[in-house]
């Protein structure tokens, strides 16, 4: 019962390190002009990984703390990006036929 509490102290504690560096990191692109897609994405997961560390359970905890390392978060974003990429380009394929129909009324 003390290693689920601890798991999850020490989460919370990661959770909020990480939280405030992508804060820290999306602001800096804001003063940039650049979109922080990333740290948006980021934040997702951080909230979520310390959901996952609050639950009770070593799977749960495991997956919280794998999505507060920046390595593999990083590494879980781009299988998921490439998976999506590959079912955008099946559904690009289709071709949709049409006709444009012209409705000009007489001008007084």
């Amino acid at each position: 019962m003390a290693l689920i509490f601890l798991t999850a102290i020490i989460g919370l504690y990661f959770a909020k390190h990480q939280g405030l560096q992508t804060l820290k990191s999306g602001m800096v692109n804001l003063y940039q002009n650049k979109m922080p897609i990333y740290e948006m994405m980021s934040g997702a997961s951080i909230a979520f990984a310390a959901f996952l560390l609050i639950m009770p359970g070593f799977f749960t905890d495991f997956i919280g703390f794998l999505l507060l390392i920046p390595f593999t978060r990083k590494i879980l974003f781009n299988l998921v990006l490439r998976k999506k990429a590959k079912n955008d380009n099946k559904s690009q394929n289709k071709t949709i036929d049409g006709e444009i129909i012209e409705n000009n009324k007489d001008e007084l």
